[in-house]
């Protein structure tokens, strides 16, 4: 069977007069992401272009709810996650390539809000998404998303569990390398030896006793006379 990729809008009723503001957002997030996927561009991007038109008052453009765009930017910061999840819990019949791209939006919406927002509680999140699909697929796609949707939500506790290890994984840095021990410098041979010289005089500093003072010699008790004086004197002692 052929599977279209256009959102089936001969069914559709104005969700306005049917549910509420929650299911209005869900409704717009769905509408985005289908968008973004066959136009592979950011989810994001058009979710914020879309408001800043509608702020604009361009005719036929019409605004997105903060909750709306509060799901379409947990898709796209979680959608390898959910994607995974997708492929583990549909039925042996379905793979994710092969369904619609209006029913991969459906799941993607409905599993961010199961497991990365608890607050919603689960059935609501199920029902909602069934109602999505009825008004925006085809005939079929209700029953297997119901299907596949409850699948995960009776082991919710542990893919959140699951969800939030990886989530711990990916943003633990890598552990840094303790730095090696730099090996104490060994002094080298020539300054080894000139520490050796430093403290030991050489020979000929020994043999000269450089380190030692020169004797002087101490000066007479009598100091010499000169020969006249010497001459001068015997003659004072021969007049005597």
């Amino acid at each position: 069977m052929a599977v279209s990729n256009t959102p089936n809008t001969s069914k559709r009723v104005d969700p306005r007069r049917r549910h509420g503001a929650r299911y209005r957002a869900r409704l717009r997030a769905v509408e985005v992401l289908y968008e973004a996927e066959l136009r592979d561009v950011d989810p994001v991007g058009i979710a914020d272009d879309r408001r800043a038109l509608a702020q604009a008052n361009v005719e036929g453009i019409s605004s997105i709810a903060p909750y709306g765009k509060e799901i379409v930017t947990g898709v796209a910061e979680e959608l390898d996650r959910i994607d995974e999840l997708i492929a583990a819990h549909l039925s042996s019949n379905w793979e994710l390539d092969r369904i619609s791209a209006v029913d991969r939006a459906v799941l993607r919406v409905a599993i961010w809000e199961l497991v990365f927002n608890p607050e919603v509680p689960k059935e609501t999140a199920i029902t909602d998404a069934v109602e999505l699909a009825s008004e925006l697929s085809q005939e079929d796609s209700p029953k297997y998303i119901n299907a596949m949707l409850d699948r995960l939500a009776s082991r919710i506790e542990d893919v959140r569990a699951e969800s939030d290890t990886t989530a711990d994984e990916d943003e633990q840095p890598d552990a840094e390398q303790p730095e090696a021990e730099q090996p104490e410098a060994e002094p080298s041979e020539a300054v080894a030896a000139a520490s050796d010289l430093a403290f030991e005089p050489s020979e000929a500093e020994q043999t000269l006793g450089v380190d030692e003072p020169e004797a002087v010699e101490a000066p007479s008790e009598q100091p010499e006379l000169s020969q006249d004086a010497e001459d001068a004197a015997g003659a004072s002692q021969e007049q005597q």
